[in-house]
């Protein structure tokens, strides 16, 4: 079932088979550098076309995610994410195109576990992606925030998790595109339990306007395959490598392929030998070990041959334990109340908000979240502990009186 696209109260979405056509048959003229105007500003409380901006959630060195609104008739309201080109980048085709490219490969995946591309639109030179708000914490956040707050993700909530992953992955493989920057900050988890995939920004596949050069290599190093980095011959199988990383990851709360320098990060991928989770977390099931060691086998030959595969083998090797997206909502409720509760703030706020919501970079205010949320279980303990205590202290004084008064 489609979800629906922001265009008006009362304007039905396309297709969005209907929705890539339309965005390739508008093709930037060659050569030509969009318009800026210096006005057009990403900030709380503009306008960007039909858009109110609210807050910003992040910014890359490409481009800016902003919270927006979106108000029709009737009292109708729409919560987005719009992803535009840094203004310095405005200038430059390149940079337009890529945002595009995003646009026509994100409207072409209609699946549950892939974030939803609304729309791609342009004001005043400044062009931008209209995209499904996700109300969640990247994967990285929730690796970071437990190492930080020394809190462990249960290994099969790690899985389950990664599994979601692996159903939008392979729904965007089955339609020839392969993703190239799978890594826990392109997982999103969230607080109704869901997961989705994101940032389909440096993907590949056919009809994208810019072309990698030969030669350069594109994602996350730590994440990559060992063709994407000797041979750069990729297919699916790369995208299930990067997602085994990503899985191992999750499991052990560590970095797999951690190193100081690039050439040693691809060294490490290409002949470093894979230690089996368990090792380094009692935990983790035995039937995993398995699993994740077939996703990281260097010979693509060897590895599971799709993320279809890769999700049944998780599948198969948890099942019996029963988790599913209640089971994600209730963690993600224990472990960010106060994130939840400032985002609800957020969106039932009329004002624009003045600050980011966009704490992926301060872990340390979850960390004090968390510490908040522990120290109130400690005084709740101390409290019934106490009462404990008296109530015992009372009765032996009591016991003791009619001792006495019986001699």
């Amino acid at each position: 079932m489609h979800k629906p696209v922001v265009t008006s109260s009362l304007t039905p979405r396309p297709a969005r088979a209907d929705i890539a056509a339309a965005l390739k048959s508008r093709p930037l003229a060659r050569g030509s550098a969009p318009r800026i105007d210096s006005s057009v500003e990403l900030v709380p409380g503009r306008m960007l076309g039909r858009y109110e901006l609210v807050a910003t959630i992040g910014k890359g060195g490409m481009a800016t995610a902003m919270l927006a609104r979106l108000r029709g008739a009737a009292g109708f309201e729409k919560l987005v994410v719009v992803k535009a080109v840094q203004r310095w980048l405005a200038p430059h085709p390149s940079a337009a195109k890529m945002l595009r490219d995003e646009a026509q490969i994100g409207a072409r995946i209609d699946h549950p576990n892939v974030v939803s591309v609304y729309e791609l639109g342009e004001v005043d030179g400044t062009y931008f992606i209209a995209m499904e708000y996700l109300a969640g914490e990247t994967l990285a956040y929730i690796l970071r925030s437990c190492r930080q707050a020394r809190t462990n993700l249960h290994p099969v909530l790690a899985a389950r998790i990664v599994m979601e992953a692996a159903e939008g992955l392979h729904a965007a493989h089955e339609l020839d595109i392969i993703h190239r920057d799978i890594s826990p900050d392109n997982v999103v988890v969230l607080y109704n339990g869901g997961v989705k995939l994101v940032d389909f920004g440096i993907a590949k596949c056919d009809g994208r306007i810019t072309q990698t050069q030969h030669g350069l290599i594109k994602g996350k190093c730590a994440y990559m395959s060992p063709e994407q980095l000797s041979d750069g011959r990729l297919d699916r199988r790369s995208d299930v490598f990067a997602l085994g990383i990503v899985l191992w990851e999750t499991l052990t709360q560590r970095k797999l392929f951690h190193a100081p320098d690039m050439m040693t990060t691809a060294s490490l991928i290409i002949s470093a030998p894979r230690v089996p989770p368990s090792q380094l977390r009692r935990l983790v099931p035995r039937s995993l070990d398995a699993v994740v060691l077939k996703a990281l086998e260097p010979d693509r030959h060897r590895r599971y041959q799709s993320a279809a595969e890769l999700r049944g083998a998780i599948d198969d090797a948890i099942w019996q334990h029963r988790c599913d997206a209640k089971h994600v909502r209730s963690y993600m409720a224990a472990s960010f109340p106060d994130r939840i509760a400032e985002r609800q703030h957020l969106i039932r706020h009329d004002e624009p908000a003045e600050t980011s919501i966009a704490t992926a970079v301060l872990p340390g205010q979850l960390a004090l979240s968390r510490r908040r949320l522990e120290t109130r279980r400690w005084l709740r303990a101390a409290v019934w502990l106490g009462l404990a205590i008296a109530i015992a202290v009372t009765l032996a004084i009591v016991i003791g009186i009619s001792d006495v008064g019986h001699r």
